[in-house]
């Protein structure tokens, strides 16, 4: 699996060995540039077997490389943050 930001569509994408997309994990940009995580959908084959955790991975990397912080609106991360909050107090909002 490959993880890459579409930075253009304010999304992180997963692709398969042959190049679908098989996950994403939507955001928004708030103006002061901060994140809004709003959707994590991953497809069926996939579910359960960590793939959205390597979709939030991914936009955790980006929001540390870049110190912004991250505002949960999608269910799948506000449980991740609330699961462990010390694990996320430096990009959570």
């Amino acid at each position: 699996m490959d993880i890459r930001h579409d930075l253009s569509n304010n999304r992180f994408v997963m692709l398969n060995d042959k190049g679908a997309e098989t996950g994403s994990l939507v955001y928004d940009v708030e103006p002061d540039g901060n994140l809004i995580a709003l959707h994590v959908n991953v497809s069926p084959e996939l579910q359960g077997q960590g793939a959205a955790g390597l979709l939030l991975e991914a936009l955790l990397a980006y929001a540390r490389k870049n110190s912004l912080k991250i505002f949960p609106v999608c269910s799948y991360v506000a449980k991740k943050f609330s699961q462990n909050p010390d694990a996320y107090s430096d990009v959570a909002r």
